[in-house]
């Protein structure tokens, strides 16, 4: 007989030595199972475990609210006002620039920054350096922009707007930006 075991294939204990490795497969196939019951794997099209469409809870964004101004412009340079609240008189504008970052420097030609400006007494067109010219706030940093108050809200205007501004303060482009409506 070999040393530690049997010839007749028993293993310690008198059972079969092949038992243990069965034993052990079928547990790893069943954690393997469970796994993969639990987790998901593969995927026919179906979700029948999704959970039913009445149990999420629906996120609905108020697009009324916002008037966006075309942002497909040749420059690539974009701002859009993303919200406004008030804190006090104060209006905290967020936004997000695309294809520059805010910057004044009236010396350099590859800066550009924003003009804010309210609506409808201004226009997106007017919000800069050049004939006609409406009011505006210039601005770069910091975020969110802060430098407009209730009080400088002219009379029936209803909207804060935004347009890219260029380093001689004329606006890069009038389709530039977006307009939102003023919260009350």
């Amino acid at each position: 007989s070999p040393p530690g075991g049997t010839s007749d294939g028993d293993g310690a204990g008198g059972r079969p030595a092949w038992l243990v490795p069965v034993i052990g497969a079928v547990v790893v196939l069943l954690v393997a199972g469970v796994a993969f019951a639990t987790l998901g794997g593969g995927s026919d099209g179906s979700d029948d475990s999704a959970v039913p469409d009445s149990a999420v809870p629906e996120t609905t964004v108020d697009t009324a609210e916002t008037t966006p101004l075309s942002c497909a412009v040749a420059t690539g340079r974009c701002v859009s006002v993303t919200g406004i609240t008030l804190d006090g008189g104060t209006y905290l504008v967020d936004y997000e620039t695309v294809g520059y970052s805010p910057e004044i420097n009236d010396a350099d030609p590859s800066t550009h920054h924003i003009h804010f400006f309210f609506s409808p007494s201004t226009g997106p067109d007017t919000a800069g350096i050049g004939p006609n010219q409406g009011t505006w706030q210039i601005w770069d940093t910091p975020f969110p922009f802060d430098g407009f108050t209730t009080a400088d809200v002219p009379g029936g205007d209803a909207h804060m707007c935004a347009v890219v501004g260029t380093f001689d303060h004329a606006v890069d482009d009038p389709d530039s930006g977006n307009c939102v409506d003023l919260p009350t």
